[in-house]
């Protein structure tokens, strides 16, 4: 417009208007603006002749109008060349188009150019006014095309008063597809965000004026088709197909595809999708967008009715804020069901808490309350804990399943609310013909992990509950009795790993979440340093697949793995997994006594006794100290006491945990037997005869001597005894602890068996125990208690320094077998038997050494077969003398 000014060049403008399409004439009477006679012979004609866009003038006025507008423009050639410019020529009204659809008749003989701006030729007058330009036979026809780098690079100098770097000028381009506006929008943005940034540092940034330059874009008041079909689109998050568009935006196909194009010409969509997030979220943060939910809500019924996915629903039901109809609450419950499915946690619990809003039917709501806690406890168990109330009024209004109310009940037990549930057992027993075989196993595992359960009465035997059975995927619920042998340990060890297989879904059985969580309890109420390694659970930390665990997944798991390493005797991995489990303390409710009692253990079995008395300031509530885990906590608490030289304190806990064993009911439990450890903090404050009387009462319980509580009673005894009558009794300990794996005890063992050596005068042999000991001490972590022992065993003959190198400590038995051998018989050995004999010689069992390295339990017996006849020995422990030896030769 300016240069045809400069040029005294006649300019006539006009623009089109949705809104002023009913006024007759209106761009032709824009165009005449400055000219008063032809302005009032136009008024003069639409006043005798008036007519809307539905009746139109008679022809004669029409004529009446173009011949005027003839007249007037050959006037106005006098002055010069004429232009008549006439934007958004899309919604010009019906009569000034039969004007100009007239003037491009007559363009042959005035001295006219008329330039025609629009935004497709859709409409059916102005596709006839196209015809009537198709005559004319210097027509030109131009198709604005996206800005390129050069002019891209101009503008964003111009609006941002700065050089921009070619990468910036090419990822703006890729965010606005080349529109003008948009791109001017980004680089302000940009440059508003990137103040004191050097250019060389900007990326394109979609802020504010972004968003309000699309909602610009959309707001002219002849873009409402064009709106609607945005507002669709973005509500969908893609194009579908325009009869599906069509009913949701009331607009008829054709006139969708158009609006399709026109969005894709604009750069605002490229194929079925937005350019870019951040222009989807302008169309939806739209202030004028005030029917946003509706609209969202009537898409994804259009969607449900249609068979869409059900997550993809969900998101768009989740995106209104609330469920308004039971077929929205369906939908969110199976679709954070498929959640769960793929461990995607939050985002179930985000749907089933708005499931949860709609207040319907009752029963419905009932079961989504029941879906809601159980997802929410797989996050954070404090969090559902808030819905037990709740749950357990409708379970209490007969609401809930029998499975649904078992676990209730487990959940309240587990947060310390069992008094809470007498009616709701009450209620169970009454349904005791539904379920009987699941009801007595799981009032049987309460029983073993909480104690009596309200309606029991006087406290009832662990282990001793009729009619308990097996679940499905075969584990029996677990013997509380002090006679198991190894063989019962193992046969536990493997029940726990076909648990955690068909947990992983590597067994055909299926296991509901909340029963492998409770049934895992099984496992770890039996959980002391007898507990054989867990091979698979320990074979998924070596691999990916804890990655998409649940929280509380992750806490049983870690604490599984703590409870393996610990029996191996591994000591930093256990204090490592159990710290792990321990993240948030609150979520283990009663039962943080067990994973504290294992970090207890752990920390003080490596003679880290100060982290050990800050792991015991960890609150605990008052019902953990109460139920079967708190008994195990204060075992932990008592020995860690007696490790730390405190003794009174931790006779005053084993005492405590006497009169908690009585309030359980049952004998003493000889995994964690208080009369063992009353015994040994007897002997410690010097109260030899009452030692050696709890120490015998322990021995004479009916049960194996290789269980803990007996082994320990025998080793107080042990220490009551002159040399010549101690070393036989710590050579069967020292024989039962190597047997059970337990190389933590019998490294403890090896030190007193190396101090009786060297009483009885016999150094040699006692240098080879105590390097044994060392050795098996630096394997699992327990060097510092062991050297402590060893101090004061014979001040003329230093202790030995042994496996020096950190690999070494962390891989029991590489460093004894990469030594090079110094005697013929070890110097025989093959490197496959060094290896073997190095983790024998330190305490492994075959089946550990099999995990460890990678072959069969059958290919470990037959190396060690071979090494037994090269090396002349007969037992493991002539094994570990002879590898000492060498080792001590080596030094």
């Amino acid at each position: 417009m300016a240069r045809t000014r400069a040029a005294d060049v006649v300019t006539l403008y006009a623009s089109g208007c949705a809104t002023e399409q009913d006024t007759p004439f209106g761009v032709i009477e824009q165009l005449f603006a400055g000219n008063t006679a032809v302005l009032e012979e136009l008024v003069g004609i639409v006043t005798s002749h008036p007519g809307t866009v539905r009746f139109p003038p008679p022809p004669y006025a029409l004529r009446a109008a173009q011949l005027l507008v003839e007249k007037a423009l050959r006037d106005l050639g006098t002055q010069g060349p004429v232009v008549i410019a006439v934007d958004d020529a899309h919604h010009v009204d019906q009569h000034s188009l039969n004007v100009l659809k007239f003037l491009c008749n007559r363009l042959n003989r005035l001295k006219v150019f008329i330039v025609l701006s629009s935004a497709g030729l859709t409409q059916r007058a102005l596709q006839g006014l196209g015809t009537s330009l198709m005559r004319v036979p210097r027509l030109l026809v131009l198709q604005l095309s996206p800005l390129t780098e050069r002019t891209a690079r101009q503008l964003i100098h111009e609006v941002t008063g700065s050089q921009p770097t070619e990468q910036f000028v090419r990822a703006a381009l890729e965010k606005t597809g080349g529109n003008a506006r948009l791109l001017w929008a980004v680089a302000l943005d940009t440059s508003n965000a990137s103040r004191g940034t050097p250019p060389e540092r900007w990326a394109p940034v979609e802020g504010a004026v972004l968003r309000d330059t699309v909602a610009l874009m959309l707001s002219a008041p002849h873009a409402d088709t064009l709106r609607r079909t945005t507002r669709v689109v973005a509500v969908l998050g893609e194009v579908r197909p325009a009869d599906f568009l069509s009913t949701l935006c009331d607009t008829p196909p054709d006139s969708i595809s158009a609006d399709l194009a026109l969005l894709r010409t604009s750069g605002l969509l490229v194929g079925n999708h937005f350019r870019t997030a951040g222009i989807r979220s302008a169309v939806l943060q739209d202030p004028s967008f005030t029917h946003r939910a509706e609209l969202t809500r009537q898409a994804a019924l259009q969607l449900y009715q249609h068979g869409a996915p059900l997550c993809e629903i969900a998101r768009m039901i989740a995106a209104t804020g609330r469920a308004t109809a039971l077929w929205e609450v369906t939908v969110l419950r199976e679709a954070a069901r498929q959640a769960t499915a793929e461990n995607d946690w939050q985002t179930a619990v985000v749907l089933l808490e708005l499931a949860h809003s709609y207040r319907g039917e009752q029963n419905v709501y009932a079961a989504t309350l029941f879906q809601l806690t159980c997802t929410k406890w797989m996050v954070d168990t404090c969090a559902a804990s808030s819905h037990l109330t709740d749950l357990l009024s409708e379970a209490l209004a007969d609401r809930l399943r029998t499975s649904a109310m078992l676990f209730l009940v487990h959940m309240l037990a587990w947060h310390g609310r069992l008094s809470e549930t007498g009616d709701l057992l009450a209620l169970l027993l009454e349904r005791h013909d539904e379920d009987p075989q699941l009801l007595d196993m799981q009032l049987a595992l309460l029983r073993k992990c909480y104690g009596a359960l309200p309606q029991d009465g006087p406290p009832v035997p662990p282990g001793h509950v009729s009619g308990a059975a097996p679940l499905a995927f075969d584990l029996p619920l677990l013997c509380e009795s002090g006679a198991e042998t190894a063989d019962t340990h193992r046969a536990r060890a493997q029940k726990a790993d076909s648990l955690a297989k068909a947990w992983h879904g590597e067994d055909p059985t299926t296991i509901p979440t909340l029963d492998w969580a409770f049934q895992t309890l099984r496992l770890l109420c039996d959980a002391s340093s007898a507990l054989p390694a867990l091979p698979y659970v320990d074979s998924l930390f070596s691999s990916r697949k804890t990655d998409g665990l649940s929280p509380f997944h992750r806490m049983l798991l870690n604490l599984l793995r703590a409870v393996s390493a610990f029996a191996q005797g591994d000591l930093p991995t256990a204090e490592t997994h159990a710290r792990a489990s321990l993240v948030q303390p609150q979520n283990w409710g009663a039962l943080v006594g067990l994973p504290l009692g294992v970090l207890v253990l752990a920390l003080s079995l490596q003679g880290k006794h100060d982290d050990a008395a800050e792991v015991l300031s960890v609150p605990v509530p008052p019902s953990g100290h109460s139920s079967h885990f708190g008994k195990r906590y204060a075992y932990a608490s008592a020995h860690h006491h007696l490790m730390a030289k405190n003794p009174g304190a931790a006779l005053q806990r084993f005492h405590s945990m006497r009169r908690l064993q009585e309030r359980l009911g049952g004998g003493d439990d000889l995994l964690c037997s208080w009369q063992a450890g009353a015994a040994a903090a007897c002997l410690a404050l010097g109260r030899q005869e009452q030692a050696v009387h709890l120490a015998e009462e322990v021995l004479a319980q009916p049960g194996e001597e290789g269980t803990p509580g007996k082994l320990e009673a025998s080793y107080v005894i042990a220490q009551t005894q002159s040399a010549k009558q101690r070393l036989p009794l710590l050579r069967k300990i020292a024989d039962l602890l190597e047997g059970l794996g337990n190389r933590v005890g019998l490294a403890r063992v090896q030190v007193d068996l190396a101090r009786t050596y060297y009483s009885l005068g016999d150094p040699k042999t006692g240098r080879a125990l105590t390097r044994r000991a060392l050795i098996a001490a630096q394997a699992t972590g327990s060097e510092n208690i062991v050297r402590e022992r060893l101090g004061d065993i014979n001040p003329a003959d230093p202790v030995p320094q042994v496996l020096s190198s950190p690999a070494a400590r962390r891989v029991p038995g590489v460093g004894l077998a990469a030594l090079p051998a110094s005697r013929s018989d070890v110097a025989s050995l093959s490197q496959a038997e060094l290896r073997v004999a190095g983790l024998a010689a330190v305490g492994y069992s075959n089946r550990e050494i099999a995990s460890k390295l990678f072959v069969t339990v059958s290919t470990v017996e037959q190396h060690l077969t071979r090494i037994y006849r090269k090396l002349k020995v007969k037992s493991r422990s002539e094994l570990a003398a002879t590898m000492s030896s060498v080792l001590e030769c080596e030094h």
